[in-house]
């Protein structure tokens, strides 16, 4: 039986991420999720074992932080692991390894952008990239964000090319610039004209917003299924969420 209100532990809940979800939590999510444990850097050992009884971890720590993650349920053995949201991005190897085998033990779900309005305009690219690539169209993507972001291309820059038709690495330019939450446009030049499709990212809420969308899904399939473990995607989601919109095949 599904917990009416799901019980969320957060992974990073000091940086900006992990305050704007605590808000959302605390606000609009309040009869639907509440915080469970609040996991942070310096958090004794004690909290990361409580927070083994939560619905699901949110993680938006650095990707060191998965080591955390996987060293806590390892060491403990829990017969029930918490479903994981992981919204962080540039692992390595051997944390992609760690990924693996946590979704070996439960249900994962790994984004780069957990913004309904991208999700939606990568389905858009899936449909309409390759019509435009037919009719002679080149896609270009400008993505731009705030001085702080360390990478670049940013991740959802490159999970919007990997849904363009024709797109490739140096058709993407990366702008960093004050403190620009996101925006990300992708222009397709034809003969004499051009078609556009842009996301503006006006606040960070976007994101933990559709964070906790996605964990409340994924608490419900572990709850429903409690044996179910593997790596989803947004596009579980998507299909789900959005049945009406996935074409027919």
């Amino acid at each position: 039986m599904t917990r009416e209100t799901a019980l969320i532990s957060i992974v990073g809940s000091r940086g900006r991420m992990g305050r704007a979800l605590s808000h959302l939590i605390e606000g609009e999510f309040n009869s639907r999720a509440r915080v469970h444990v609040p996991i942070h850097s310096q958090s004794p050992e004690d909290e990361w074992t409580d927070a083994l009884q939560s619905d699901v971890w949110v993680d938006f720590s650095l990707p060191a932080g998965l080591s955390a993650i996987h060293r806590a349920i390892s060491k403990n053995a829990p017969s029930r692991v918490p479903a994981l949201i992981i919204g962080t991005t540039g692992h390595n190897a051997e944390e992609r390894a760690l990924i693996e085998n946590l979704a070996s033990k439960t249900l994962v779900l790994q984004a780069a952008n957990f913004s309904l309005g991208i999700l939606l305009l990568r389905k858009t690219l899936e449909f309409v990239s390759p019509q435009l690539s037919n009719a002679g169209f080149n896609p270009l993507l400008i993505e731009t964000h705030h001085l702080h972001k360390k990478d670049a291309p940013s991740g959802t820059a490159l999970t919007l090319a990997a849904s363009t038709s024709g797109m490739t690495p140096e058709k993407i330019h990366s702008i960093r610039a004050g403190e620009v939450v996101g925006d990300h446009e992708l222009v397709f030049h034809g003969h004499g004209e051009q078609v556009r499709l842009t996301h503006h990212a006006l606040t960070r809420d976007l994101f933990a917003r559709g964070a906790l969308e996605t964990a409340l899904w994924i608490s419900e399939k572990r709850a429903q299924s409690p044996g179910e473990s593997g790596l989803l995607s947004l596009d579980d989601f998507f299909e789900e969420r959005f049945a009406c919109l996935t074409p027919s095949r």
